[in-house]
């Protein structure tokens, strides 16, 4: 117990995943990650109020979300039983144009009793440079989530292509089912986006009938980890059962085929996810748990034209919006 009568031994907090990266690309900074409140006590406690300050040098910005009015839940719920969790998303990007040094937040609780009980943790923020890409495909493909979406195993920074033939099935789900292979996305090859080694994969899991607009639970499928030059991870995901080229240990160049889009995992039609994080995972399903360490990184692709609300222009380097339209230029 505090200064203050508030207990302060009852709530653990744990951060997910545990470096926070800042994407700084000229606009406001951009970082996510989930809290995790666990009740260690023996009784049922409710969160009261949820405090956020960010610490920068020259001032500090503090934001206060009480009762039903806190947001971010995205696990459990405000009443929190004996022994149970409560997640919190935390995130920012459309304020500050320069990056706090940390975020405090601090969760305040209420028990049966009435008593207060406080925990509080301190997350630092690390800016992160771009890192950027080969685009890995040939043609048109859209980007169906950008990095701000929370889809990633990093938790920020990822994105989901699909061909542009299907963006009107992902933007307007069908009520007929439609077959895999009706995709303009399904066998499309995926080519690396970097030199690199082949750290983890799997090619086994099979394809799963489209649900456009609905993922249904199922893993990650089949994927391919490519360690960079640079110690970095490329993470892709959702490949054609069988259509693997490469295996651990085998070195890649950029652009040579590794694999064809898919449907395996967790998707809802087939479609490319690529993310890229700080290290390689030791067990991949850490990602679904309190101790997955790796953070994503913020990148781009580099040398690819980007059409963008109907200007198409080539750019050296671009960090892709929602619904960017992107190819790579045909060769001389």
């Amino acid at each position: 117990m505090d200064t203050t009568g508030k207990k302060t031994d009852a709530v653990q907090l744990h951060v997910v995943p545990r470096r926070v990266y800042a994407a700084c690309d000229g606009v406001a900074p951009q970082w996510r990650f989930q809290l995790a409140a666990i009740n260690t006590s023996d009784e049922t406690i409710v969160l009261e109020r949820v405090t956020v300050a960010l610490l920068a040098a020259a001032r500090q910005t503090r934001r206060t979300r009480c009762g039903d009015r806190i947001r971010g839940i995205v696990q459990g719920s405000r009443r929190v039983p004996a022994g149970e969790v409560v997640v919190l998303e935390m995130q920012e990007g459309n304020t500050a144009r320069t990056l706090p040094s940390a975020a405090e937040i601090e969760l305040l609780f209420r028990d049966v009793k009435g008593a207060l009980i406080s925990a509080a943790r301190r997350v630092p923020l690390e800016a992160h440079a771009t890192a950027y890409l080969r685009f890995p495909f040939g043609g048109r493909w859209a980007v169906a989530n950008a990095r701000t979406k929370k889809h990633c195993i990093g938790r920020q920074f990822g994105f989901d292509l699909i061909a542009e033939q299907d963006v009107r099935i992902f933007e307007h789900p069908p009520q007929e089912q439609k077959r895999l292979m009706e995709f303009a996305s399904y066998g499309q090859p995926v080519f690396s986006p970097g030199r690199g080694t082949v750290v983890a994969c799997v090619d086994d899991q099979p394809d799963l009938a489209p649900t456009p607009g609905k993922a249904v639970s199922a893993g990650f499928g089949n994927y391919a980890m490519i360690a960079t030059d640079k110690k970095e991870h490329v993470w892709m995901v959702h490949f054609m059962r069988g259509s693997l080229r490469v295996k651990v240990g085998s070195p890649v160049r950029e652009g040579q085929q590794i694999a064809q889009v898919g449907n395996s995992g967790t998707s809802s039609q087939p479609h490319l996810h690529i993310e890229m994080l700080d290290g390689l995972p030791s067990d991949l399903t850490q990602a679904v748990t309190l101790d997955f360490a790796q953070s994503g990184i913020p990148f781009g692709f580099k040398n690819v034209i980007c059409e963008r609300k109907k200007r198409r222009a080539f750019a050296e380097r671009v960090v892709p919006r929602r619904m960017d339209l992107l190819s790579a230029p045909e060769p001389d």
